[in-house]
C-alpha cells in the first residue's frame, strides 16, 4: 500500500537552484519547447505551451522535506483510553499507522476491524468503544485491530470496582472475590444461600463469621455458661478481624436489645468471651450480631 504526495505547480523553464521553506531542487535546464529535465532526485519530461501552461513530471524519487513524499505503511499501533478501565465504564480504542520513514498517520477507529482476543471484554463497537464484562478481580484483556494487511494488539486491565456484581454471585452480600476464591467463578455451590459443607450454616453466615465455607469443622459457634450470681459468660468463635460483634439478649426470642455494660473477659485471636453482669432474669436468650463495616 504505497502513499504518494506530490505538489504540482506551473513550470517555467529556466536554469538555477529552486527552493522554499519546504523543498529544494537542484538546477536543471529546459528549452522553451520543453525537454527532459533531471536532478539528483528526479527526471521529468516537460512541455510548455505558448500560454506557459504547466508540464508533466514522471519517475519522481522523493525524500522527506521535498516537494514529493513517498512512504509505505510498515506497522500499526493501537491505543486504549484509558488502558485501565473500570468494569462499569468503557475504553476508547484508537489506531495509528507507523510508516517506513517513522512518520505516523492517524486513522479513524471506524476504519479498523476490532476483535476481542482474550479477557473479560463484552465487545467492541464499530467505532472502537470497548465495553468490559463484570470481573471478580482485576483482570487482563487483549484486543486486536486489523487495517488492510496490518494487525496489532493492545492490552488493557479491567478493574474490579464493584465487589458484588459478578454473574451468579452478584448482589448477594458477599464479595465476588471471596466466592471465587473458595469455589471458582459461577459455581452454584458458592452462592450466598448454599451450604456446601453441610454444617448448617450457609455461605453468607460463614463469610460474615470469617469461617471456611467448604470445611464442615469451620463454623460459627456460641456457648453460654453460668459465671456466678447474675452473671453469664458468652463465648463465641471465630472472632475474626474486620468484624464488629454486638451481644444482644431477648426474653422471648422475638424482641432483641443490646446487652448493656458487656465486659470482655478473653480474646485469644480465635475465640472471645464476653460477660453479662446483669443476668438477673429467670430466662434470657443471647445472640451475636456480626457486621462488617
Amino acid at each position: 500500500m504505497k502513499r504518494f504526495l506530490l505538489f504540482l505547480t506551473a513550470v517555467t523553464a529556466h536554469a538555477g537552484d529552486r527552493s522554499s521553506a519546504h523543498y529544494a531542487i537542484a538546477a536543471d535546464d529546459t528549452g522553451a519547447a520543453g525537454q527532459r529535465a533531471s536532478s539528483a532526485w528526479y527526471t521529468a519530461d516537460q512541455s510548455v505551451s505558448d500560454s506557459g501552461a504547466a508540464g508533466e513530471a514522471a519517475d519522481y524519487q522523493a525524500l522527506q522535506g521535498y516537494t514529493g513524499q513517498l512512504y509505505d505503511p510498515a506497522g500499526l499501533t493501537l491505543t486504549a483510553t484509558p488502558a485501565s478501565v473500570s468494569e462499569t465504564a468503557t475504553s476508547q480504542l484508537g489506531a495509528v499507522i507507523v510508516n517506513d520513514d517513522n512518520s505516523l498517520t492517524p486513522v479513524a477507529a471506524s476504519s479498523v476491524t476490532w476483535s476481542v482476543v482474550s479477557g473479560p471484554a463484552a465487545g467492541i463497537s464499530a467505532g472502537g468503544m470497548l465495553t468490559p464484562e463484570a470481573v471478580y478481580a482485576n483482570s487482563p484483556a487483549r484486543v486486536s485491530g486489523r487495517l488492510d494487511n496490518l494487525t496489532a494488539y493492545a492490552d488493557l486491565t479491567i478493574l474490579d470496582t464493584n465487589p458484588d456484581n459478578f454473574h451468579n454471585y452478584a448482589a448477594d452480600g458477599i464479595p465476588d472475590s471471596w466466592q471465587a476464591g473458595y469455589f471458582g467463578p459461577d459455581n452454584p455451590a458458592g452462592v450466598a444461600g448454599a451450604d456446601p459443607d453441610a454444617d448448617g450454616q450457609d455461605n453468607l453466615l460463614e463469610y460474615l463469621a470469617g469461617a471456611v465455607p467448604n470445611n464442615p469443622l469451620s463454623l460459627f459457634e456460641i456457648s453460654i455458661a453460668e459465671a456466678g450470681p447474675s452473671r453469664k459468660n458468652i463465648a463465641f468463635s471465630p472472632a475474626a478481624d474486620g468484624r464488629t460483634y454486638l451481644l444482644e439478649s431477648s426474653a422471648d426470642l422475638i424482641g432483641w436489645t443490646p446487652v448493656p455494660d458487656v465486659f470482655q473477659l478473653n480474646d485469644d485471636g480465635h475465640s472471645r468471651i464476653l460477660q453479662d453482669r446483669r443476668a438477673t432474669e429467670a430466662r434470657k436468650f443471647y445472640r451475636i450480631t456480626i457486621s462488617i463495616p
